[in-house]
């Protein structure tokens, strides 16, 4: 049975080459896209859950309730992780996590004496028990190393660039800024890429506690909180969260009374949430919005739906020109169950013939993937996930797409059927194949406002005027105070190369990931205010460099510490005052300060972090102590030759350094480069979209074509002309199309309006654009229908007739 079976599909397939290329072409685009889709996901959902203890592993997360609202931060104060130890001894660990970033690594080679320099990312410290929390395989050594001052352990991939291998790297001196020496104590396995904690060189927390002047570290100071020192511990299988939470009430209300001007109090973040929390973000790498995985996961069904529901209509449309085949067999005894098993056999077959090609079509993208993910190009989609989830998609779409067909063909009557009476079958009094053809064009319509709305938010942070100058390079500083000398040097000669218009030292750009802010005291008044400035420092050539806007007044001086400020007019607005000369000859205080600043400026308003967040109270005084970058204005010119020489007096100035420089441009597109994938996502499967619906709108256009043959016949018999028989034809789908996009469209508003919802800077969802993929849809199906409806209107009405 079953061998007549395969002879009978294959013999099917084969006769009508046309319709297999249309079902396979059509279901192996669905299926690439949804694999696609799926290592996406996969890669995103599968971050941190291979530690061992991931479900009781939690952080310990900051939060400030201002009068303004709430302020988020992934960091806690210093003093926090020894206090959770002594008030919290129900915490399984406790362990901290200092992090720094863009370190300096300098290995001094033995016998040449040649210093080699390497530039990180980033470097780790934290305690032993860090090891108890997150698995790590250990090459050489043991978490036991860490319990002393001044040792680092690397991992392979590190060990075997500083070293050229690994085995080499224990017991060797490394150079952490040309400040701290540390000795190599341990190597461990390099940690997969799915992860927000790359720990790739970690050196031991007894070392900060043993230079905590070198590196920021005050265990008694309770109100400064930074990103860059987080806490996290590990919970028995026993214990809750909602329990460990009732006890941070009473920790929060113990050490945070009195504290600042904010009510400030800490939580428990499970380590699953990290990834995805945008709120706090996590310790190192990005984070992705639940909401873009949900996207992405529908994206991939809806995909999928579409192309179940395109096989179903060519299914449908070849169903009519077998049903003489179906009759003879029932005539000759094939029971209803036959029919069926044949019918699904052969979408069976079709799908798996359809899935190898997918997976041809999926590995050919991958390298592209990329540009649509963060996922890395070592991901492997020949797993056994993959193979599962194939698996599953193949017997899904057997069921979908295959049932309707099968049930439709054992349903024929051979009486009616031999005597040429076929209808179509109503589902709920429309036919299915029409409910079909509006589910694909409303899913295309939806996907299709979805591009144009991310396009247009897109260009609009592109080209909104930030307030300040992007065309700006800056170079990284040394941070070390024995440097502040040098780093005045080497900007005076920066300015004098020809090419360099205006040059300023700076913690930060005006647009940056910097969040440093404090509470401050305003106009000699005791009480601090009720909020928090952020805060930016630079010297006297800050305003000129990166083209900030006066309203009133002026720059402040040239100081080497505080002692006049500029505020921004978000600033200027909070403090109760309208007009920016108001503010002039006002003076404030930072908390933790004594030095009262006069007020000597206002300026507009520009972008502190990406336009998905509101412009921040700004306060701008100068401080070389604090400067990281130098902020460098080129003259139009020799660009190439301008970086060449500013790199070239950089390593005369700091030879023991790496240069590192870039454009701020380049910086700030950072920000949006989940934008930037959700964009090419939406075009892409907009696209995949379209085309799976014009082949769908094909096959039922077929379907209606042989359906109508002699109809068509006795028209031209009449006197109709191929015009009148297009639109006859073609007319019905136009208003399958416009009943699709008044479904599509509050739907496409709905969604695209909730994802706006993330920009405190955004486009508006407009009418004209649903009026635009209304009349894009139309003449998509319009061209695909036309063409056979042509084809339906030039045929010889004597061939159509011939049966009467």
């Amino acid at each position: 049975m079953i061998k007549n079976y395969i002879k009978i599909v294959l013999r099917n397939l084969i006769r009508d080459k046309r319709t297999l290329a249309l079902n396979v072409l059509g279901l192996s685009v669905g299926i690439a896209a949804a694999l696609l889709l799926y290592t996406v996901v996969r890669y995103e959902t599968s971050f941190d859950t291979f530690h061992s203890n991931a479900q009781q592993i939690y952080r310990v997360v900051t939060q400030d309730q201002f009068d303004t609202g709430m302020k988020y931060n992934p960091g806690v104060p210093n003093p926090v992780p020894e206090a959770l130890k002594a008030d919290l001894p129900n915490l399984k660990r406790v362990v901290p996590v200092q992090k720094y970033d863009n370190c300096q690594f300098t290995l001094t080679e033995p016998l040449s004496g040649h210093p080699n320099k390497f530039k990180e990312e980033a470097v780790y410290f934290t305690e032993p028990e860090y090891f108890d929390l997150f698995d790590h395989d250990w090459l050489s050594g043991n978490p036991s190393v860490l319990k002393e001052p001044a040792v680092i352990v690397l991992d392979r991939a590190i060990a075997s660039k500083f070293f050229g291998d690994w085995t080499q790297a224990v017991g060797q001196t490394l150079m952490v800024e040309n400040a701290l020496p540390v000795q190599v104590a341990g190597v461990i396995e390099s940690i997969p890429s799915n992860t927000n904690f790359p720990l790739r060189l970690i050196i031991s927390f007894e070392t900060v506690k043993a230079y905590p002047d070198l590196l920021d570290y005050d265990p008694q100071n309770w109100g400064g909180t930074s990103s860059n020192f987080q806490t996290y511990v590990l919970l028995d299988e026993s214990a809750s969260k909602a329990a460990v939470d009732r006890q941070l009430e009473a920790f929060n209300a113990k050490h945070y009374k009195g504290v600042g001007v904010s009510e400030k109090s800490n939580h428990l973040q499970p380590l699953g949430d990290i990834h995805f929390d945008t709120r706090f973000g996590p310790l190192k790498g990005t984070s992705v919005r639940r909401s873009t995985i949900d996207t992405l996961i529908l994206i991939g069904i809806v995909i999928v739906l579409m192309a179940s529901v395109n096989f179903i209509n060519i299914a449908t449309a070849q169903a009519i020109t077998r049903s003489k085949e179906v009759s003879v067999r029932k005539v000759l005894g094939a029971q209803r169950g036959q029919l069926i098993a044949m019918a699904l056999s052969e979408t069976l077959l079709v799908t798996v013939i359809a899935a190898g090609l997918a997976m041809l079509l999926a590995w050919t993208g991958m390298p592209y993937l990329r540009h649509l993910s963060n996922v890395p190009d070592t991901m492997d989609i020949t797993g056994l996930n993959t193979v599962g989830f194939l698996l599953a998609v193949i017997a899904a779409i057997t069921l979908m797409a295959g049932m309707y067909p099968a049930l439709a063909l054992s349903r024929f009557e051979p009486v009616r059927v031999l005597k040429n009476k076929i209808n179509t079958v109503p589902a709920g009094g429309i036919p299915l194949r029409r409910a079909l053809v509006v589910f694909q064009f409303a899913i295309t319509q939806i996907l299709v406002v979805g591009t144009l709305v991310t396009y247009r938010q897109l260009i609009l942070m592109q080209e909104t005027d930030l307030g300040f100058d992007q065309a700006v390079y800056y170079v990284n500083l040394p941070w070390e105070e024995d440097q502040l000398q040098n780093k005045a040097f080497f900007k005076q000669q920066l300015l004098q190369l020809a090419s360099v218009q205006s040059a300023s030292l700076t913690t930060d750009a005006p647009s940056s990931d910097n969040n440093w802010s404090n509470s401050f005291y305003f106009d000699r008044r005791e009480e601090a205010l009720p909020f928090h400035t952020s805060l930016k420092f630079g010297d006297a050539d800050y305003f000129e460099t990166f083209g900030l806007r006066f309203l009133a007044g002026k720059g402040f001086s040239a100081r080497d510490t505080l002692y006049e400020a500029v505020i921004n007019e978000t600033l200027l607005h909070k403090l109760g005052m309208q007009e920016p000369e108001e503010a002039l000859g006002k003076t404030v205080r930072l908390g933790g300060q004594e030095v009262w600043m006069e007020i000597t400026g206002v300026v507009r308003d520009f972008a502190t972090n990406s336009l998905r967040e509101e412009i921040k109270p700004i306060l701008i005084a100068s401080n070389n102590a604090w400067y990281q970058i130098a902020g460098i204005k080129l003259r139009t010119g020799n660009t190439r030759q301008a970086l060449a020489a500013i790199q070239d007096l950089w390593e005369s100035h700091f030879p023991d350094l790496v240069y590192d420089g870039r454009f701020l441009d380049e910086s700030i597109a950072g920000f949006y480069r989940q934008e930037n994938q959700l964009a090419r996502v939406y075009q892409l499967f907009a696209g995949l979209a379209i085309f799976i619906s014009c082949l769908g709108l094909f096959g039922i256009v077929s379907f209606v074509a042989v359906q109508r043959t002699k109809e068509i016949g006795i028209r031209k018999v009449l006197g109709a002309s191929v015009t009148a028989i297009v639109i006859l034809l073609s007319s019905g789908f136009v208003r399958l199309v416009l009943i699709a996009a008044v479904i599509a469209s509050p739907v496409a508003w709905w969604v695209m309006t909730k994802w706006l919802e993330d920009f405190a800077y955004r486009v508006t969802v407009e009418w004209w654009m649903f009026a635009a993929t209304g009349l894009i849809a139309v003449v998509i199906a319009l061209l695909t229908v036309s063409f056979q409806a042509i084809k339906a209107a030039v045929a010889n009405p004597v061939d159509s007739l011939r049966d009467e």
